[in-house]
């Protein structure tokens, strides 16, 4: 069996990764992110990010990426939770004041237009994140601020645009503390740089990933399910995962924080069917009790990967770590740290026969009901 024959869109994303991030980050200089005047950056009190599937876990991610270095009130939201229920009292209460960054690559997804539509009307300012500035998304903003996903790249569904959304919110945080003054310009200057060494170190370890993520594939390919875990900034990780067997090939996942699998998802019927996939850095306030949950694991019999920046001799026997790079700031982790299982998530699919990204020729996606331009682009846009 060799992996050769089994590889798909998203292990040619994984092997592109390095050069589509650097290329994205060299976009994101001052002249790109001065899309929104210092004047009002200094004024915001607090920042919503919102987004739909990939987005909103990159919006998971970016609120510990601005509350680190920015000190600001950061809160991910769906655009559904936001659209349909936030009071408008909570939009537009002071100058500036909230923000509201809605990510969208395509620009055309109807719920992140609606919501910026409605925080716009309620006096909230307005930042599209998107590859697409004249898309209904960017036309529903204040201010965009493109992705500049290069042209030669591979993107559905979703490895390497994730990482381009992730970029762009670093960079745009790491604006907002040079604004408030909540880092220093020598500071701000290294964490600049370790955006870029970050990247690079994860390149180095990138052929020995792809070659252990074929060999888990290979275990994992009859499994019932996968039960994804991670806390704070690591959930965004987890739950990016677990949509990538959605997508690639229909597997059924289940996605929680450490707390709640112990208090759960710990009661699934037959352990040893399901695979667990643990993100678990060293840097996340709850570590310990996240190798409590991987120690609990070990002891049902569950097949388990440990995606850390720790060695795995720090994690029980018989689960399977994946040991990442570090990055010099621990918030800026998510950006490559999707990859690892992005690859086994691309390997299954191989081994399982799918080759298509997300699937759509298969006679369940041939009703057009069913197809993504009536799901998600042609839904329609509400401001109550």
């Amino acid at each position: 069996m060799e992996k050769s024959e089994f590889v798909t869109g998203l292990i040619r994303q994984a092997r592109t990764s390095r050069d589509i991030a650097q290329e994205i980050f060299s976009h994101f200089d001052e002249k790109t992110l001065r899309v929104i005047p210092s004047m009002e950056l200094h004024r915001t009190q607090k920042i919503i990010i919102i987004g739909c599937g990939d987005s909103y876990c990159a919006a998971i991610a970016a609120s510990a990426m601005f509350e680190s270095v920015s000190k600001i009130q950061t809160i991910a939201m769906r655009c559904i939770d936001f659209s349909r229920n936030i009071s408008p009292k909570e939009l537009g209460y002071a100058p500036y004041t909230p923000l509201v960054i809605g990510i969208s690559i395509s620009g055309t997804v109807s719920r992140v237009t609606e919501a910026l539509q409605m925080a716009k009307q309620y006096g909230a300012n307005t930042l599209a994140i998107t590859d697409h500035p004249e898309s209904p998304v960017g036309q529903a903003a204040n201010h965009v601020l493109s992705v500049g996903l290069p042209t030669w790249g591979e993107y559905r569904p979703g490895a390497n645009n994730y990482t381009g959304v992730l970029l762009a919110l670093a960079c745009l945080a790491l604006r907002f503390a040079r604004a408030k003054n909540t880092v220093s310009q020598n500071v701000y200057a290294d964490m600049r740089k370790a955006i870029g060494d970050y990247i690079d170190a994860f390149e180095t370890v990138r052929a020995e990933l792809e070659d252990r993520a074929f060999a888990i594939a290979k275990q994992w390919t009859q499994l019932h399910s996968i039960d994804f875990i991670g806390d704070y900034a690591d959930y965004a990780t987890a739950f990016m995962n677990s949509a990538k067997c959605h997508e690639m090939f229909g597997g059924y996942t289940s996605c929680t924080n450490s707390e709640d699998w112990c208090h759960v998802n710990s009661f699934l019927h037959q352990p040893a069917r399901i695979g667990r996939v643990v993100i678990a850095n060293s840097t996340t306030p709850s570590f310990s009790r996240l190798k409590e949950t991987i120690t609990a694991i070990a002891a049902l019999g569950s097949p388990c990967v440990v995606i850390s920046d720790r060695p795995a001799d720090e994690f029980p026997a018989g689960v399977e770590v994946l040991t990442t790079p570090a990055p010099r700031y621990a918030f800026l982790a998510p950006i490559m740290q999707h990859y690892p299982f992005v690859m086994i998530a691309g390997f299954l699919a191989g081994l399982k026969g799918f080759r298509e990204i997300l699937r759509l020729t298969l006679p369940e996606f041939s009703n057009p009901v069913a197809v993504d331009s009536n799901r998600i682009r042609a839904s329609k846009i509400e401001i109550i």
